[in-house]
This record gives C-alpha cells, structure tokens and sequence, in this order.
C-alpha cells in the first residue's frame, strides 16, 4: 500500500521546532499534573456525563475539549498565532469558533435537522439537556450526542485536510455505522436495548 503525508491546509505554518505539551494552567504536561487537572473536574456533572457516557477513550478526550472549548477551532488557531484567518471552510462566511463549528453552521445545522434534534448550547453545558423525542430513552443521551458532536467534527475535518464535502445523509449513515460499533461498550442489556431505539429511530430519517 502506497500512503502519502496529508498536506497541511496552505494557511498553516510548519516548524522545525519541538512541540511544547503544557497542561491549561501552563505547566509542562506530566502524567500527575494531567490527573490532578482532570481531578479537579469531575465535580462538574456535565464533564462526569461525558466521563460516563461509554464512548470511546479518544471521543471522551475529545468530548472533555469541546466542553472546555480547546479545540483546534479555526477561532482558537488563530488566537495561537497558526492561522492567519479564523474564517469557517464549511461556510466561509463567519468565524469558526466552537458553537459555529458545532451548530450554527449551515452544514452543522442540516445534520442537527436531520437528526430530529434541536441543540440546546448557550451555556454549553445546556446540551446535555437537549430536549429528544419522546420515543426516544434519555438513559444514552448523552453517548448519542457525543457520537453527533464527533460525526460533525469528523465531517468539518474532511473538509479541511481532504477538501471532501460529506454530505448529510453520508454523515448520519456514519453515525449509525459508528453506533453500531460502540452499542457493545454499554454494559446493561436495557442500555443497549436503549441505543437500538435511538438507531431505528435516525435509520428512519435516512430512508
């Protein structure tokens, strides 16, 4: 198999330098420095619904960075000094900070439609009382909405490093393929039982 390097986006600039991994207060990044900042948190129910959610260990990583807006955003690349333009490459028309990535984009709005679901993020830990349907167990929430949150980060990722633009309907079929996946991390029959309900329910807006 013949693999190749992806090309970074043609407004970053690459160094020579070592990367520097500091924890959030500042301090070099060590393993007891990293569990007493995570420590430190797990008193905020919505950061412990992401730590208990059984998602992946990369997703919850992820998850815990998107509550704590320190992800790669275009917004927060460009307070770093990495990128010249903190403008949106799905829209190209606003800023891309978290809640514009995540929801007020129009391509992020689509897959939140077409997903049945209406946000809730103004304050952030909102979300995680996103109203659903009443078909639907809450007992999953809040492993569906990671898997949302992830699908559209990973379709905004495309867009950026591939120039790939993943559809709707493309989207939501990988958040069912992907649910397929992670259903077998719920340890109860009942969660699991729960997740199958949530996974007829988005097959159905795909039909």
């Amino acid at each position: 198999m013949i693999t190749s390097t992806p090309t970074p986006p043609p407004d970053v600039t690459t160094s020579t330098e070592p990367d520097t991994r500091r924890l959030l207060n500042g301090s070099c990044l060590t393993t007891r420095g990293a569990y007493a900042a995570l420590a430190s948190q797990l008193t905020d129910p919505s950061l412990s619904q992401i730590w208990d959610s059984k998602v992946p260990k990369k997703v919850m990583i992820f998850g815990w960075l998107f509550y704590l807006d320190r992800l790669n955003t275009r917004a927060n690349l460009l307070k770093k000094h990495i990128l010249q333009t903190a403008v949106c490459p799905r829209c190209n028309n606003h800023v891309e900070d978290r809640d514009h990535l995540f929801f007020t984009c129009p391509a992020a709005r689509r897959i939140w439609r077409a997903l049945g679901l209406k946000p809730r993020f103004n304050p952030t830990a909102d979300l995680f009382v996103t109203a659903i349907p009443a078909v639907l167990p809450s007992s999953v929430r809040s492993f569906m909405l990671l898997l949302f949150l992830w699908k559209i980060w990973d379709a905004r990722n495309k867009k950026v490093f591939q120039n790939l633009e993943i559809d709707v309907k493309t989207t939501v079929k990988a958040i069912l393929e992907d649910l397929i996946l992670w259903t077998h991390r719920l340890k109860t029959a009942a969660l699991k039982e729960h997740a199958g309900l949530w996974r007829d329910f988005l097959s159905s807006r795909i039909l």
